[in-house]
């Protein structure tokens, strides 16, 4: 098996969480409604929501086990990963 030097880019990983998030919560007050089930303050969950940061291991753990969307799309994530591992 060889590395490939491709990577996931924080970039990329901050976009995906953000639309899976915005997937999830939609309409009045989603941020506040999404900070509230994750157990964030807005202002933590407004930064990932407009892909300005990524959550901490305990935030994603916390975000994953309300949101649905986001553990599909972290896993999507890891099986890319893992491919590019692969090949």
């Amino acid at each position: 098996m060889s590395v490939s030097t491709a990577t996931i880019t924080s970039i990329d990983v901050n976009s995906r969480i953000s639309n899976a998030l915005r997937r999830h919560w939609r309409g009045h007050s989603a941020i506040k409604r999404a900070a509230r089930a994750i157990g964030v303050p807005d202002r933590t969950l407004e930064g990932w929501w407009q892909a300005r940061r990524e959550p901490r291991a305990r935030e994603l753990i916390a975000a994953m086990a309300a949101c649905d969307a986001l553990h599909d799309e972290i896993n999507a994530l890891v099986a890319e990963r893992k491919a590019q591992l692969e090949s």
